[in-house]
């Protein structure tokens, strides 16, 4: 009787381990969602949804309805690349969180590898925009993950891979603003580079200036995003840091360019027309000179220029590089004309006496 109540003891303390080892496992068990591939806790940080940006998880983008469509990407030289993609749109992710993208004045996407680009107001209040996830049904290739953004119909200089970052400009909790400062200022690059050491760019034999240096000589406001204009009608907006810590080239192929050896190829910008920071701009006359709309007659339109710049006001002091300066009202640009003799940049007026023309001419400051 002793021995038989010994294995009950037995049987029954068997059974207690085996049946708390059983809930146990069925505590830890977690339910997967078998139609998203987990993506080993990779993240895309959003810049402006509230104080330091948050953390989404790219399993939380998987997770969004999906997206599947044909779409072209365009190259700058024109060239089109067709392909199918799979993702999430940005605007439900952004919904999530009591954001639209029509609310936005601007976005920019930042890559693991440092580049960056700005998507300006009208293509983001106005297309989808896809974060990608496979591409022709198959997941991204490594050099792509984890997310890659696409803009379909729009230029390939959008569609960021290797995403890290999310930068939404325009909100209350965004650290950047797309308002500026009323332009007052025009600075003539040919003229102003005269004044800057000049530096090998890179391991070629072409001339750059450093973009601080051209900053700490003539532009007062130096925070803020730079807004950037090429001659055949490119505009981009660039973050202040990656600006200054750029360089002009300014001899050779494609100058003046806004770049770095460093700087992703599709960072650089060819044939740069003209950039503005706060209340100042700053335009290279060599290249405005091969721009159709600019020009006029025998010359570049000072008309023309001021409105492509946006510099406006009733009179305006012309200054040259040795402080020589003349005034002249908003009834007299009309009759102006520049252009490049032996290398500098020259202003001439019609029907207005020789002394209003400036050689050397550096600046024109609304009065």
């Amino acid at each position: 009787m002793r021995k038989d109540f010994k294995k009950c003891i037995i049987i029954f303390i068997v059974f207690s381990v085996v049946l708390l080892a059983s809930c146990s496992n069925t505590q830890g068990t977690k339910t997967v969602n078998k139609d998203v591939v987990q993506s080993g806790g990779d993240t895309i940080t959003i810049i402006g949804l509230q104080e330091g940006g948050i953390k989404v998880p790219v399993d939380e983008i998987k997770a969004l309805e999906k997206v599947t469509k044909d779409v072209i990407s365009i190259s700058s030289s024109g060239e089109e690349n067709e392909m199918n993609v799979t993702g999430g749109l940005l605007e439900e992710l952004l919904q999530k969180h009591k954001v639209s993208l029509k609310d936005l004045e601007g976005l920019r996407f930042v890559a693991t590898d440092g580049y960056s680009i700005d998507i300006p107001k009208d293509i983001v209040q106005s297309r989808d925009i896809i974060l990608a996830y496979e591409i022709d049904g198959e997941p991204l290739h490594e050099e792509s993950k984890p997310i890659r953004t696409i803009i379909p119909d729009e230029r390939a200089m959008y569609w960021v891979s290797q995403l890290s970052e999310i930068q939404l400009i325009g909100t209350s909790k965004s650290s950047e603003s797309k308002e500026e400062s009323t332009l007052s200022n025009l600075i003539f690059l040919d003229s102003a580079i005269t004044a800057l050491e000049t530096v090998n760019y890179g391991d070629t034999d072409d001339q750059a200036i450093k973009t601080s240096d051209l900053m700490d000589k003539y532009i007062k406001e130096k925070g803020g995003e730079v807004y950037i204009k090429a001659s055949d009608d490119f505009e981009k907006s660039e973050s202040n840091q990656v600006f200054s810590e750029a360089f002009i080239k300014t001899t050779g192929e494609n100058a003046p360019m806004l770049g770095a050896p460093d700087m992703p190829k599709g960072m650089t910008v060819k044939d740069l027309l003209w950039f503005r920071l706060g209340d100042t701009a700053v335009l290279s006359v060599e290249k405005a000179l091969q721009v159709d709309n600019l020009i006029k007659e025998d010359g570049l339109s000072l008309e023309n220029l001021l409105k492509d710049t946006g510099l406006s006001g009733e009179a305006y002091e012309l200054t040259a590089i040795d402080g020589y300066s003349v005034n002249i009202s908003s009834d007299d640009v009309s009759q102006g004309i520049i252009n490049k003799e032996d290398g500098s940049v020259l202003i001439t007026f019609k029907n207005l006496e020789k002394s209003k023309s400036v050689k050397n001419l550096l600046s024109i400051k609304i009065k």
